[in-house]
């Protein structure tokens, strides 16, 4: 993010900001980044990681840099598929994140890059706060937003929503953040198992008795999200199992 041109922004410059009278951040202030760095990894010949895109531009521009053979790997948060510049609309502070929420147009073209494969990976850019963090005029509150509890089912919700389909999910979440680390993902006998069982007939509703983070802020509390995690892997370590009921 360019900080000059970000200024003292905490929206995207958009409708929804010039409606309520928020301070915008326009997708200019990503754009002109994200160039700057493609053009210095052409020059160098580094690799080069570009995290958290929220801008079709900058879809774009990732697209053409790959074409040219230039080493570039990208990510999306997880809320940036499913959420827009709407989300401010009622001024709820939980969708003040970084990069902002921005227009359908950036949505969708979000999606189409981790269809097509252009963007590797989908994150949960998870950003626990207490709760004071959050109780605050708008421009006041921390950015940031808890959802490495809920990535799996909201990327489901798209799954059920036909714009992902499960296998690319899957592959988002897993195949895709190993490739960036230069790792291999792999399900075979005599490996480290590394690994989520999840059912995706299950539903659970995220709230205060539910999510373990101590951040409450989550995107969506008080409804059903499908997809039950059952348990765990970490280098082969349990690391979480669902309690028996």
């Amino acid at each position: 993010e360019n900080q000059a041109l970000a200024a003292d922004g905490y929206a995207h410059d958009g409708l929804v900001t010039s409606r309520l009278g928020l301070l915008g951040i326009p997708e200019v202030a990503e754009t002109t980044a994200v160039m700057e760095m493609l053009l210095l990894a052409e020059e160098t010949g580094v690799r080069l990681h570009l995290s958290q895109l929220s801008c079709a531009r900058s879809v774009e521009m990732l697209a053409d840099a790959r074409s040219r053979g230039i080493a570039v790997t990208a990510d999306v948060a997880m809320h940036q598929l499913l959420f827009t510049e709407d989300a401010l609309a009622g001024f709820d502070s939980r969708f003040h994140v970084r990069p902002p929420l921005r227009s359908e147009r950036d949505r969708q073209a979000l999606l189409a890059g981790v269809r097509d494969g252009v963007i590797d990976a989908i994150v949960s850019q998870h950003q626990p706060h207490d709760s004071a963090a959050k109780q605050a005029p708008l421009a006041a509150t921390e950015p940031g937003l808890s959802t490495v509890e809920t990535v799996l089912s909201l990327g489901l919700e798209l799954v059920r929503r036909d714009e992902l389909s499960l296998p690319v999910l899957v592959r988002a979440l897993t195949a895709g953040p190993a490739s960036v680390l230069a790792r291999r993902a792999s399900l075979a006998e005599g490996e480290v198992a590394d690994l989520c069982v999840f059912d995706p007939n299950q539903s659970w509703v995220p709230g205060d008795d539910t999510l373990v983070s101590v951040g409450r802020h989550a995107p969506i509390t008080g409804r059903a999200l499908p997809g039950v995690v059952q348990l765990t892997l970490a280098a082969g370590r349990v690391a979480w199992q669902q309690p028996e009921r």
